[in-house]
């Protein structure tokens, strides 16, 4: 039997979401922001970087987040850590290497294009692959 979870909605700032990626991309959709409460309870965004990117952008000031982990309890270290195991986090910078933690933008607002991740994007839009549920695969793609 599968058990179907209802989405968690919360309103919250698009300021105050905090990236798991370095990167952005010109992308607009209509999604809710999945996002895991971290420490200090701060949303991180684990996906949708570019959509929260693109509403801060055009002047909106929130934005509807579902939780999808609540990691509140835990040290800032093992937090990434949990992020890491998880596939949450994509700590890897324009040229794919991979960079400390502290390297990532701690606003959607400061996120760094990423050509090929933009590529990815439309060729993923224009039919040349399917979306993948694993988190950051088309960074991989790209």
């Amino acid at each position: 039997m599968v058990s179907v979870r209802e989405p968690i909605l919360h309103p919250v700032p698009i300021a105050s979401l905090r990236p798991t990626q370095i990167k952005k991309s010109e992308y607009l959709g209509k999604h809710m922001i999945p996002v895991i409460l971290g420490p200090k309870e701060r949303p991180y965004v684990i996906d949708h970087h570019h959509l929260s990117r693109a509403l801060l952008d055009e002047g909106e000031k929130h934005v509807l987040v579902t939780v999808v982990a609540d990691l509140k309890a835990l040290e800032p270290d093992a937090f990434w850590v949990v992020l890491d195991h998880r596939g949450w986090v994509h700590p890897y910078d324009e040229d794919g290497q991979r960079r400390a933690f502290r390297a990532i933008p701690k606003s959607v607002g400061d996120l760094l294009d990423d050509p090929f991740r933009s590529l990815a994007g439309e060729l993923r839009r224009a039919g040349g692959f399917a979306k993948e549920t694993t988190p950051f695969s088309e960074f991989l793609w790209a």
